[in-house]
């Protein structure tokens, strides 16, 4: 990764060339920035960026663009940042230890100078949660030196189940007690000026909304949601300007979510603040609070409710045409912005917008995945299809550069979560894989998240049965469409947990179909999975998403039914993963082994869930290449005439 000190491009592929050599694998392997963020005077950039192939946090000068300052241990890895003030970061910092055989990820939260000389770890009482102690809930803006946090106390009765608020120096000279633990909390929320006044409570399945409007005011609810069958209305900010209004995302009356003002006195929706009639509208927040809002899953519109940031959105968009802008940071005075840029699947710009000196200029400051050069990347577009039961499922399809029509050896990538989506932005097992030749197809099964709550709770309980026939029904689609060619795919599950899961259950159900699969750090015994649930605070929204017969769940486990695969499995695990313990793929190997089926565990001891080193990322791309290489065959020849085409 490297940074750009003008906006000039240099064309890496000659033209005209009838087949290039796609990008190594360490192109891909690249770890791309993240949160970067403008200081509050428009002098200085913070960034998590790649240094020696592992993430740390770096700082830079704006005016004249500088090389990055970025210090780092070998234990301490950036978890997230933010600006407290022009010279100072309040950083996340995460490391992980083992116990009792499992990776155990820990945060803590540090006070960092802007040139790294000064680091504090402002949280230290042994009393205090040893593992999250990162929640700032405030940065209190009109207060230059204290924010306020979040912290689970095991000193109260409640033995730390609950989180309590304190207001921490940011030299970490003082802590303070600001909202004592209360039963069912689960977190809080401050105004503008730094009062605490909202608390989430959940009571089972009872979402609560308790508030105060003065520091000793007692607590009062006023707004109740059904946690699994409501209108999901989460709570965003306070009003800056008017303190009776709380802004909530809520799915009320049309199940797509909307920006809603909410009366503080009585919890009644008064107003809508922003919605769509056809998408959903999510909340733009920065330093706390409302400033905008995003229309669409991701190829939709920004909209920014201050004057100035709108004006400057509306010249960007004309500045970078074609491409989706999003406005990071902007002074107070408009005189600098932080712009991101994206356009289709090409990976993500990094603009800085100068007004301090005439004429303004617009400088392209850095990227992402710089060995890419954007005419490599392969295109991607969402298409649907109506699924058995007769539910339109969006797939996302990526097809190699060069492609036009014919059946191709195909990958299908099942996402994790499985409340989640796929996104159509520079998806960099997605690329790599289209860049060998292999269609990509990501379904969005029921379950997903973006398309409604009810498309989303159609997936509850559906591990294995519904979720799965719609993956495998997006795997027929494609053979019908003439894109897969019907004997040549593959099953990635890639994210933990889930995405491996449904890899190893489409190899189970559908054994004839996959030619293979490989499945990331998989849950593969879910009524285990279910039980380590029912220790966790607020198991009670877990669990009705997993399902609770036992017997069901026996039946959709993979180590279960190791007996039904024919093909191939690769399973990929990390020692450092945090969310799936390396049992599950061993088990999962055993029972293999035990039906004699043809089974490799890929295990690193380092290699974390997200193959946050760059080493571990080559590492899986090469091992997935060569596996589907001898399992599945080569790819389509990228750049070279499609099969059908006639040409």
């Amino acid at each position: 990764m490297r940074f750009f000190w003008t906006a000039c491009l240099v064309m890496l592929v000659a033209a005209g060339a009838a087949r290039a050599e796609p990008p190594p694998v360490e192109a891909y392997a690249a770890l791309p920035f993240q949160q970067m963020r403008l200081s509050p005077d428009g002098s200085k950039i913070a960034a998590i960026i790649a240094v020696g192939g592992r993430e740390r946090l770096a700082v830079f000068p704006i005016h004249p663009l500088g090389k990055p300052i970025s210090r780092g241990t070998a234990e301490l890895e950036p978890n997230w940042f933010v600006w407290k003030s022009n010279d100072t970061l309040i950083a996340s910092m995460r490391f992980s230890t083992r116990e009792r055989g499992v990776s155990v990820e820990h945060r803590r939260l540090l006070s960092i100078s802007s040139d790294f000389e000064v680091q504090k770890n402002l949280v230290t009482s042994q009393l205090f949660s040893q593992r999250y102690q990162d929640k700032v809930i405030s940065l209190l803006p009109g207060d230059p030196d204290n924010i306020l946090v979040e912290i689970n106390d095991y000193e109260t009765a409640a033995k730390g189940r609950y989180p309590a608020v304190y207001r921490i120096k940011a030299d970490a000279s003082q802590v303070s007690k600001v909202v004592r633990e209360t039963d069912y909390v689960e977190s809080w929320l401050a105004e503008p000026h730094g009062l605490v006044r909202l608390g989430h409570r959940i009571l089972q399945s009872d979402g609560q909304f308790i508030v105060r409007d003065h520091e000793d005011d007692p607590w009062r609810t006023i707004f109740h949601d059904d946690l699994i069958t409501g209108t999901r209305t989460e709570p965003i900010a306070f009003s800056a300007t008017d303190p009776k209004i709380l802004y909530v995302s809520s799915e009320r009356d049309t199940g797509r979510s909307a920006i809603w003002e909410m009366n503080t006195d009585t919890g009644a929706f008064i107003g809508v603040k922003a919605a769509d009639d056809h998408d959903p509208v999510s909340p733009i927040k920065r330093y706390e609070q409302l400033v905008g809002y995003h229309v669409g899953l991701e190829e939709g519109i920004n909209g920014y409710f201050d004057a100035g940031w709108q004006a400057d959105y509306v010249k960007l968009g004309r500045a970078l045409p074609g491409r989706k802008i999003q406005i990071i940071d902007r002074t107070d005075d408009g005189t600098r912005l932080l712009v991101q840029s994206e356009k289709g699947a090409e990976p993500s710009e990094y603009w800085v917008l100068d007004r301090s000196s005439t004429p303004a200029e617009l400088k392209r400051v850095a990227g992402d995945y710089e060995r890419i050069d954007p005419a490599q990347v392969a295109p991607g577009s969402y298409k649907s299809f109506v699924a058995r039961d007769g539910r339109s499922i969006p797939v996302l399809v990526t097809l190699p550069i060069g492609y036009s029509a014919g059946p191709i050896p195909f990958v299908v990538l099942p996402h994790g979560g499985p409340s989640a989506r796929d996104l159509h932005n520079f998806n960099y097992l997605a690329q790599f894989l289209a860049s060998r030749g292999y269609g990509v197809l990501q379904p969005q099964f029921r379950g997903s998240t973006g398309y409604g709550a009810e498309f989303e709770r159609a997936g509850y309980g559906q591990w294995g049965l519904k979720m799965q026939d719609d993956v495998t029904d997006a795997t027929h689609w494609a053979i019908d469409q003439k894109m897969a060619d019907a004997q040549h795919i593959c099953i990635l599950g890639a994210h933990p947990g889930y995405g491996g899961y449904s890899a190893l259950m489409g190899a189970i159900n559908e054994p004839s179909l996959y030619r293979c699969s490989i499945a990331v750090a998989p849950f593969t015994d879910l009524p285990r999975l279910v039980a380590g649930y029912r220790n966790r605070a607020f198991h009670d929204l877990w669990i009705p998403r997993l399902g609770a017969d036992r017997d069901l769940l026996g039946d959709t486990s993979p180590v279960n039914h190791a007996d039904q695969i024919q093909g191939p499995v690769l399973l990929i695990h990390g020692g450092r993963d945090i969310y799936v313990p390396i049992n599950f793929s061993e088990d999962m190997e055993s029972a293999l082994k035990s039906a004699h089926k043809s089974v490799k565990l890929d295990y690193h001891e380092e290699q974390d869930d997200l193959f946050l080193r760059e080493s571990d990322r080559a590492q899986m791309l090469k091992t997935v290449e060569a596996f589907l290489a001898t399992n599945l065959g080569p790819g389509f020849q990228v750049g070279a005439v499609s099969p059908s085409s006639g040409r």
